[in-house]
């Protein structure tokens, strides 16, 4: 008789060996909670270890995934068509950013990522090598009271290759309430241009806000497009109900997708948002989309270990002369019909948790979605502002 080991078969089966590489490469990966986690960088920084720099800024965390050298670490971060799968990437975006952001809260502090300003792709997924080290680099850039703003850059062969704006909240151990965190000191004459460009991000995430179609009305030339969309009608021959495109799943949240708090990690929660915004928008555009920008993703309120996750993707935007589209994600928890005591509730209650709208390149000519409903038709027009950002250039990083 033969004894096999499970997670032997398992590894050789599924090529999970790669994903013990990445946690070896990316130790902060492994870690179940704040402790283990400082233990994990006391153990790999040496206080005597001179301090890093990028295009003039400082560096707070670096992370290596050496594809060079390691095939079974290519195997995680490819997608089936062989190319670099970003989903990982993202997880580990997330990760790196809340390290930084840990190690500068310091203490016993909890930080947790309440948006993902941006995330701007400098040079096309499908050219980004597998067989080239890359690194990632967190930069941080602002504080406020209990906030911190982490930039984290992908570099590779010297290029940045994307770049993204994590915000944080330092919370105290119970997460009940905000804890002040040191003020940013920057080191170097682009850590202060840094520091101020981030400020004037604040002012427009702020002013942002405060025109968003949850809390105003659209604008008249909005309310214009949305009339005489509905004046002709629909046009079958270039246009779809919006509806259409929306895909939704649901499954548990799982223990290996927990964060250091005992929570769902919301490096998880990206990386499923875009690959169903990417599944999404292939199927409606009919060829896979070149992603452009992720941008305006807020985290609502923290997923609980075991809840029943449900994801949503939906086109809100397709501009067909240009080529861009825009695929707005919704996640959510659901709840049973039946509480507890046998009440009936009639149906599946649910509660938003995040938010997410990726910028696509698509075709010229991918037809274009018509909104039906009056929150159809909202979805609409906030994915059109994000389009119009895209399309004329409008800086993302002030």
């Amino acid at each position: 008789m033969r004894t096999i080991l499970l997670p032997e078969l398992r590894a050789a089966l599924w090529s999970r060996s790669g994903q013990a590489t990445r946690d070896r490469v990316l130790p902060i990966l492994g870690a179940d909670n704040t402790a283990a986690l400082r233990a994990i960088r006391a153990a790999s920084t040496s206080a005597a270890a001179p301090s890093i720099q990028y295009a003039g800024r400082t560096v707070s965390v670096r992370g290596l995934l050496p594809f060079s050298s390691d095939v079974a670490l290519r195997k995680v971060y490819a997608n089936p068509f062989n190319e670099f799968r970003l989903g990982p990437a993202l997880e580990d975006l997330d990760a790196i950013s809340a390290t930084a952001a840990l190690d500068h809260a310091g203490g016993d502090a909890n930080c947790v990522t309440v948006a993902v300003d941006n995330v701007n792709v400098h040079r096309p997924i499908t050219q980004w090598r597998l067989d080239r080290d890359m690194e990632y680099l967190s930069l941080l850039n602002w504080t406020g009271r209990s906030s911190m703003e982490i930039s984290v850059v992908i570099v590779q062969d010297g290029e940045c290759l994307l770049e993204s704006d994590f915000v944080y909240v330092a919370r105290d151990k119970a997460g009940t309430k905000s804890l002040t965190v040191p003020p940013y000191q920057p080191k170097t004459p682009e850590d202060a241009a840094a520091e101020s460009a981030a400020t004037q991000r604040q002012a427009v995430r702020k002013e942002r806000a405060a025109a968003s179609l949850a809390v105003t009305i659209p604008s008249d030339e909005e309310e214009h497009i949305l009339h005489r969309m509905h004046k002709r009608g629909m046009d079958s021959r270039t246009e779809i109900p919006m509806e259409v495109t929306r895909h939704s799943s649901i499954s548990y949240v799982q223990q290996d997708q927990r964060n250091l708090y005992g929570f769902m990690f919301g490096g998880v929660v990206l990386r499923k948002g875009f690959e169903k915004a990417h599944v999404a928008t292939y199927l409606h555009a009919g060829t896979r989309p070149t992603l452009l920008q992720m941008c305006d993703t807020a985290f609502l309120k923290s997923v609980q270990i075991g809840s029943v996750f449900e994801l949503e993707a939906q086109l809100a935007y397709c501009d067909s002369a240009h080529g861009i589209a825009v695929a707005a994600v919704e996640a959510f928890v659901k709840a049973p019909r039946v509480a507890v005591g046998g009440t009936v509730t009639g149906h599946a209650v649910r509660s938003q948790t995040s938010t997410m709208n990726f910028v696509f390149r698509v075709p010229p000519g991918t037809p274009s979605v018509f909104p039906v409903t009056y929150e159809q038709c909202m979805r609409f027009l906030a994915a059109r502002r994000l389009a119009l950002r895209a399309i004329t250039g409008e800086p993302t990083h002030p």
